[in-house]
């Protein structure tokens, strides 16, 4: 039986014994430094939160060596996930690494939230992040890519767009028709605000449709002209790689960092990045990923029309980088566990909730809010938060709904379902509809693993379906 090999990255090859592809020697030593780099940075940043944390609270050391240990699980994970190739993991241990264990430590050294005075709590919380983080390496070290036999690239979802009978008229014009109506109906609001674009929504269509809009629609309009633009440059068409280019310059008008969040808008653009370097490159990821976070607070100035103080003060809680609000993770699981022994558990109806999350909610009365609704009230006795649309990571909505069980299985069945993806893919061909399914999945990942889970899994199926959408209609040409 013939076996194929999963994609290679853009990099040179060499091929050596028994067929296997190996790096071009000139790029071993690039991808050893960079390597290096990333190890060096991960290590200062790590152990100087670490001493900082421990100087200003050791009354409180216990936490702080339980967020190192996780700290140093979430790193070996993250560099072990770029060697391997395995993108979606690189960014579930980078956020791992900075979202449970340095944000932690920089906001406990300042208390930036008074729940971390209750040691027993955070030490639980702290334990289940850990939990998160060797489940995560099981995955690495026991799920590897497979070799799949070629019988298994004919299916639809498996087979490359990439043919000789390149038409792509129905695909051109359906882009171009749904960029232009998406500049017209957002043009007042084009370069004003995420508050305002998020307004002009709410004020035109019910919530189930905002969905459609933010999920599915938008972003069918820069992947579809992605689609039709990497087909034309494989198929040598000058003047549809033209046409292509000219609807993705008008899509991204409408996706512009300034009104669209900034998952969606990293998510698009690692979209791009992942097709022309290929999947597998996870050192390129891993860069875009380090290069954003330092640049996302800057893009915190396009949220609001007019920034409260009170929001303006909670991104400027103290000198380091990681303990503003945008960083609030642990402490909101610490609110989970403890609402849940107060008030009991959903018993998965949150989950299921959101599972079904286009169901509307005329249809369905008893349907679920986000959790951050119903914890609102009860944080508000701690601190103050002024909105309910707060960050709850897989734990905590596993917690929410079934307790010690549900913290752990939850995010278990998400890393499977992740690693599920990269496995389709190394399987199939290149510029099959899992191609670019696992080209769009990495920023995808960062939004589920930080939640709600209703925003990442609807926009898991929101970009998958503006993939299938552009392949069929790209096929019927």
């Amino acid at each position: 039986m013939v076996k194929y090999q999963a994609e290679q990255t853009i990099h040179p090859t060499l091929v050596g014994k028994r067929g296997q592809r190996r790096p071009a020697r000139s790029l071993i030593g690039f991808d050893f430094a960079f390597d290096a780099i990333l190890i060096v940075l991960g290590t200062c940043l790590l152990g100087l939160s670490m001493i900082e944390a421990f100087w200003e609270r050791p009354e409180l050391w216990s936490s702080c060596c339980l967020l190192v240990i996780n700290g140093v699980l979430s790193a070996f994970g993250f560099m072990l996930a770029v060697r391997e190739g395995r993108p979606l993991f690189v960014t579930v241990f980078y956020f791992d690494f900075i979202f449970f264990s340095v944000g932690p430590l920089q906001q406990i050294k300042i208390m930036e939230d008074p729940i971390y005075a209750e040691t027993d709590l955070v030490n639980f919380a702290i334990l289940l992040c850990a939990t998160f983080s060797l489940t995560g390496l099981a995955f690495l070290f026991f799920n590897r890519l497979p070799l799949f036999s070629k019988r298994r690239t004919n299916r639809f979802l498996s087979r490359s767009v990439f043919t000789n009978n390149f038409q792509p008229v129905i695909l051109f014009f359906t882009s171009a028709g749904l960029s232009t109506a998406l500049l017209i109906f957002f043009m007042p609001v084009l370069f004003v605000s995420r508050e305002a674009f998020g307004q002009l929504l709410a004020d035109n269509f019910e919530k189930t449709m905002e969905v459609l809009f933010s999920s599915y629609l938008i972003p069918l309009s820069v992947i579809s002209a992605l689609v039709g633009l990497v087909a034309a440059r494989r198929a040598r068409s000058m003047q549809w790689t033209v046409a292509f280019s000219l609807c993705l310059l008008v899509a991204q008008l409408v996706n512009n960092p300034i009104i669209t969040a900034r998952f969606r808008a990293s998510t698009l653009i690692v979209f791009m990045l992942m097709l022309y370097f290929g999947w597998r490159n996870t050192r390129a990821l891993a860069s875009f990923l380090i290069f954003g976070t330092f640049i996302s607070r800057a893009l915190n100035a396009f949220r609001y029309d007019f920034p409260s103080d009170d929001y303006t003060e909670s991104l400027q809680s103290g000198q380091g980088f990681f303990d503003s609000m945008d960083y609030h993770i642990l402490n909101l699981i610490c609110y989970t566990i403890k609402y849940t022994y107060n008030y009991g558990y959903s018993f998965g109806s949150n989950i299921l909730s959101y599972l079904l999350f286009f169901i509307p909610r005329p249809l369905w009365e008893d349907k679920s809010d986000d959790i951050g609704v119903y914890l609102l009230p009860f944080i508000k006795q701690y601190r103050n938060y002024g909105t309910a649309n707060l960050s709850s990571p897989l734990i905590s909505e596993g917690f929410f709904a079934f307790g010690l069980i549900g913290a752990i299985l939850l995010p278990a069945m998400a890393l499977f379902a992740l690693s599920f993806i990269e496995r389709r893919a190394a399987a199939a061909e290149h510029g099959s509809p899992w191609h670019f399914m696992v080209c769009v999945s990495p920023m995808l990942t960062m939004i589920l693993m930080r939640g709600p889970f209703i925003v990442g899994y609807s926009e898991f199926c929101g970009a998958f379906a503006a993939i299938l959408t552009s392949v069929l209609l790209l096929r019927l040409g």
